[in-house]
């Protein structure tokens, strides 16, 4: 009979880079900006507040609303997705302890 041990992620996101060019820069710059009150960004000026934030001292997480997403997305059309966030460092964290990760994405 065959044993091994192994671990599985449940959940793998993309991680999105978006090329910041004038337009972007002077979007994030320009707009209102109000900080967060929670872990949940549910306004766009609390977006460009994050943004505006990540620009000058480095990024950080955050749940957003799905259809600040979507909006976000129709403004941010040009971007290149990857592999990684939680699922990697996930993967990375279970291989150290000695167990094999079966990483699924979609």
């Amino acid at each position: 009979m065959f044993s091994k041990s192994v671990a599985t992620g449940l959940y793998t996101n993309w991680d999105s880079f978006v090329d910041l060019n004038d337009s972007v820069l002077k979007w994030v710059k320009e707009g209102p900006k109000v900080r967060p009150k929670g872990m949940i960004l549910k306004t766009m000026k609390e977006v460009l507040y994050t943004l505006d934030k990540a620009l000058k001292e480095g990024g950080k997480e955050f749940l957003i609303l799905e259809e600040l997403y979507s909006k976000l997305n129709s403004i941010l059309k040009d971007r290149r997705r990857a592999l990684g966030g939680n699922g990697f460092h996930m993967g990375r964290a279970l291989y150290e302890l000695g167990l094999e990760p079966l990483v699924s994405y979609p």
